[in-house]
Formats: C-alpha cells, sequence, structure tokens
C-alpha cells in the first residue's frame, strides 16, 4: 500500500490492493529474508535528520504501528518517532531491504533488524512477475493481477 510503503499521504489510488504473490515459489531464502546489523549512532543520524529531533543514544527501538499489510509504519527510537519508509530509506534500501520487519533488537552497540522481502511493497512483485510468466501468463495477466480494476490499452499509434 502506497500509505504504509512509501510514507504517501494523499490515500492509496484505486487500483493499489494488497494481493498475494506467486514469487513466493520461486525466490530464493537468501533473497526472500535477511538480516542486517547497523551501528546506534548511525540510527541516531538518521532519525535526527529526518525528523529534526535528536532521539540522544539509542537505547529501545520498537514498532510503534504496523499497517493493514504487516509493513512498518512507525519505529519509536528512544522517545521519538519516525515513519518506516524514512527510516528505510535513511539507512539505505539496500541494507534495510523493506518495512516488512519480522525482529528488531540492540545487540553489542548495533541495531539488528530481521525482515522479508525487497522493495516498498507497492504495486508489482518482480518475483512474483517472474514466477507468473514461467507458467505462461501474459503481460497482461500480470499486471491486472497486481494491479485492480485497470485498462490495459494502446496509447500510441
Amino acid at each position: 500500500m502506497a500509505d504504509e510503503g512509501l510514507d504517501f499521504q494523499k490515500g492509496n489510488p484505486a487500483y493499489i490492493h494488497i494481493v498475494d504473490s506467486p514469487g513466493s515459489e520461486i525466490i530464493p531464502l537468501e533473497e526472500r529474508d535477511w538480516r542486517v546489523s547497523l551501528p546506534l549512532e548511525q540510527v541516531r543520524k538518521v532519525v535526527k535528520a529526518s525528523v529534526g529531533e535528536d532521539p540522544g543514544f539509542v537505547q529501545s527501538i520498537e514498532i510503534a504501528e504496523k499497517g493493514p499489510s504487516g509493513r512498518v509504519v512507525r519505529l519509536k527510537i528512544n522517545n521519538v518517532e519516525i515513519t518506516g519508509p524514512e527510516f528505510r530509506l535513511g539507512l539505505g534500501s539496500t541494507e534495510v531491504r523493506s518495512t516488512f520487519l519480522s525482529g528488531i533488537s540492540i545487540q553489542e552497540g548495533q541495531v539488528v533488524l530481521e525482515g522479508t522481502g525487497y522493495g516498498h511493497g507497492v504495486g508489482l512483485c518482480q518475483w512474483g512477475a517472474r514466477a507468473m510468466a514461467e507458467k505462461g501468463k501474459t503481460a497482461a495477466d500480470i499486471i491486472t493481477h497486481f494491479y485492480k480494476d485497470v485498462e490495459i490499452g494502446k496509447v500510441w499509434d
């Protein structure tokens, strides 16, 4: 959902819905599940830069809110809240692969995040599209699976 994965404040576009992805059938485990450790000071800097408020030395980090898809909408670092997308992008989207977090803790001066998936969770799953294509589905089948109530048409001559 755009409001969860992108912190989109104008509501979700009508064609964006939570759908199951057949990608889970083919995605390698090392691509699906991930774990990253990041220095506490880096987390502090990201929160301060994103929110404009210094949380101080990071002593606690917790999920404050999850959305309907299960993705983290808001995190609480000490007493300061930050959106999931701001947190992910601030720390690096290749390190924090998604906001679909399954674990979060502080260990030995590091924030340890565990999660599933790669991306913002809005729209088309690349692994799902591949799985559907490998089963002979057309591009139109794939698009209409991931985006509801859309029309596919030719807009050029």
